[in-house]
């Protein structure tokens, strides 16, 4: 299993309704074909994340917003023109993607459908043609109906390849049903796109995907095994040349686009590394960890992940400076996706979490040198750690699995179980994603602590974090980060943090103090960035990121 293992397929299934409704917004076939292939490429960039979390919804999601950013009008005589940019979308979701007014909202990102209600009601009286339903649509199913995949779709969920019933889990559950029918009026209008453009669509997206991981898998190649910073500047400058220029090729070319191979070929065969490589952990550690990231060797020679070479283990930085090779934990191969999670720092940087090479999931005190070991009853996969904030408990989320999440205490050594943890009080109480009511619901249901409030699924995906207090919930999704109150359940505050085009959110971290909430952020280059911002004033400022670079896990941080 890779990390983009099916997208091409998942392209080529739903390319063309993307491709169509990017149509309806722009009224110009060029200009739909790239606002389709850059929603598929945002979402191909987190595949792993999305593949099973509603992937058709946060493509959807990627396009509205991608062409609110830079809305045009379409050509004169189109019979779209004429509307407000929201409008257009607020159209196109209800009426041709089918969603129902509130899922609408919330993937075009204005979270309260009142607002695409007030512009679907002005689109009625200036456009009454469109909202014409006295034909039957033509069309085939919706994207969103085509969740339930065939058993042989290599982007099936397991239990849709099995033929069983998918566990009820809020990350895989379909959408409500739309209360409107789609308007036969825009159905042939969208039909109208040139076959050629989905096409391209379905081809060049996984294609754009692939070449950019590609590309990073060579410049942390060649970082491994760099001696000068000039050798080191001057190799990442040819590859993001490269990048650019097959960038250009494959936005440009008509004719069907030719990967170029960019995976070294001069380099050793073996996964060695020329390096010296850091001293093994000791069995006591008395300095707290800043952060962790696997290390790189200098191929993509087959290992077993068990028993990793030393350049694959994992660092951990102290706050000196000075790493450590973790030799006990199982490894993830290098952009291969396989079932090995990062390893989990506590916010204090004294305690870690890992699979070892035993298979077992286990948290280590570093100062003192103890184990303690979950009683995993079922193993997921693509399992992720969440601690609380004074290190006592771990958890374990399985994300694509429906596994439940075991809880371990480290103090007591015990493991409860629990559905997917989004965060921990420091007295082991948990943030939990409870599956959804009924099938009708397109929220999930959050539980804290017996209180129960409503948060759009999506923004579970960047995660959580609780206040000192635990009286706020922090969440996040590509641009925003939203505070819950975890007594009431309401949305406290709103705030938008970067431009999606340029920069998005890759998680929240922690909380620094009582208003104050640490974000990761990461720009088209990958490169990282820590912000705080300040969720009662909306104030933000940068932080120092302390040498953290792309996939590190961040462990013990102060100003």
């Amino acid at each position: 299993m890779t990390k983009n293992d099916g997208l091409a397929q998942f392209a080529a299934d739903h390319a063309e309704w993307f491709a169509r409704s990017a149509y309806l917004l722009t009224g110009d076939p060029e200009r739909a074909r790239d606002l389709a292939i850059g929603a598929l490429v945002t979402t191909g960039r987190r595949w792993s994340m999305h593949r099973w979390n509603r992937p058709v919804e946060a493509v959807l999601s990627a396009l509205y917003r991608a062409y609110l950013t830079t809305p045009a009008e379409p050509p004169a005589g189109f019979p779209l023109a004429g509307m407000s940019p929201l409008g257009r979308v607020a159209v196109v979701a209800q009426f041709h993607d089918s969603l129902d007014p509130q899922r609408a909202a919330q993937l075009v990102g204005t979270w309260m459908p009142g607002a695409l209600h007030e512009e679907t009601e002005r689109v009625r009286v200036t456009h009454p043609h469109i909202f014409d339903l006295g034909e039957e649509s033509t069309a085939g199913p919706r994207p969103h109906e085509a969740t339930e995949a065939p058993g042989d779709s290599p982007w099936a969920a397991p239990w849709q390849a099995d033929g069983l019933a998918a566990p009820p889990s809020p990350w895989t559950a379909s959408p409500s049903p739309a209360p409107f029918t789609p308007s036969p009026a825009l159905v042939r209008l969208a039909a109208e796109l040139p076959a050629a453009v989905p096409v391209d669509v379905a081809q060049t997206a996984p294609r754009l995907v692939l070449r950019r991981r590609l590309v990073k898998r060579s410049v942390f190649t060649t970082l491994s095994l760099a001696g000068a910073g000039a050798f080191v500047a001057v190799t990442i400058l040819a590859l993001n040349a490269i990048a650019d220029r097959a960038d250009m090729a494959v936005q440009q070319a008509d004719a069907p686009f030719s990967e170029p191979d960019l995976t070294p070929t001069e380099l050793d065969p073996t996964p060695t590394t020329e390096d010296a490589q850091p001293e093994r952990l000791p069995e006591r550690l008395d300095e707290p960890i800043s952060r962790a990231y696997q290390g790189f060797c200098n191929s993509d020679a087959p290992y077993d992940t068990r028993k990793p070479p030393e350049c694959a283990q994992w660092r951990l930085v102290g706050k000196s400076g000075t790493e450590w090779r973790l030799d006990a934990a199982q490894t993830d191969k290098p952009h291969q996706g396989t079932y090995v999670p990062e390893v989990g720092v506590s916010q204090d940087g004294r305690r870690i979490a890992y699979l070892d090479n035993q298979n077992d999931y286990v948290v280590r005190d570093l100062a003192t040198g103890k184990y303690k070991t979950f009683a995993i009853q079922l193993h997921g996969s693509d399992p992720e750690f969440v601690s609380s904030r004074n290190g006592r408990y771990f958890a374990v989320n399985f994300l694509q699995s429906g596994v439940d999440s075991p809880m371990l205490d480290f103090t007591k050594g015990t493991t409860t179980y629990g559905a997917w943890t989004m965060a921990i009080t420091d007295d082991g109480k948990r943030v939990i994603d409870e599956s959804m009511e009924s099938e009708a619901s397109s929220d999930t249901k959050i539980k804290l602590a017996g209180r129960r409030f409503r948060v759009d699924a999506e923004v579970g995906i960047s995660g959580a974090a609780l206040s000192p207090d635990g009286r706020t919930l922090a969440v996040a999704d590509d641009e925003r980060v939203i505070t819950l109150d975890t007594r009431t359940g309401h949305v406290t505050r709103i705030r938008k943090l970067v431009d999606g085009d340029e920069e998005e959110i890759d998680q929240i971290e922690r909380w620094l103090d009582a208003d104050e909430v640490v974000v990761r952020t990461e720009d088209d280059e990958d490169a990282v960035s820590l912000v705080s911002v300040n969720v009662r004033t909306g104030k933000t400022r940068k932080l120092d990121a302390d040498g953290l670079e792309y996939g590190d896990v961040l462990g013990a941080y102060a100003e």
